[in-house]
């Protein structure tokens, strides 16, 4: 989990400033962070049961946000984020999609579509604002991947 790393990480910059000359704080600090996340990012990310998609099912805030903290230490480190949260989204896109299709009554069929996208929209913004600081980056992946561009509010003003 992200929480155990970042703990880890923490641990291990404490042990340093405890043991080591303060000049090699900052070396210690890039190859603990090269080690522990950048070597393992992808793989952090895409966890079966512990991953991005997983904690955006089961909103978790909170997970998610440590997430954002920790992966944005790193370099490219967001870039995998959003690449998941913007597959995952394209994937709930489509799913609402052919939900829509495989249905019946037409006139049900765009109120119960235009709500869910709706509601989806909103869960997603939630995540933006409590999860990933109201990134940019996080709002532009998510504004191309639902359609509404400059719909999602980054702080305060839109997209």
């Amino acid at each position: 989990r992200s929480s155990d790393l970042e703990a880890r990480v923490k641990e291990e910059r404490e042990r340093a400033a405890h043991y080591l000359d303060p000049s090699t704080e900052v070396p210690v600090a890039q190859v603990l962070e090269r080690e522990l996340i950048t070597a393992h990012m992808q793989t952090i990310v895409e966890m079966e049961n512990s991953g991005v998609v997983f904690m955006l099912k089961n909103e978790r805030i909170d997970d998610l946000s440590c997430m954002f903290k920790l992966l944005d230490r790193v370099s490219d480190g967001l870039q995998v984020m959003v690449g998941c949260t913007s597959k995952h989204l394209r994937e709930l896109g489509s799913g609402l999609v052919k939900d829509d299709e495989s249905e019946g009554s037409a006139g049900k069929n765009a109120i119960t579509y235009i709500q869910s996208l709706l509601d989806l929209r909103e869960q997603y913004g939630r995540f933006l604002s409590d999860a990933f600081q109201s990134s940019k980056v996080f709002a532009r992946a998510i504004g191309s991947v639902s359609g509404c561009q400059g719909s999602v509010r980054v702080g305060g003003g839109s997209g």
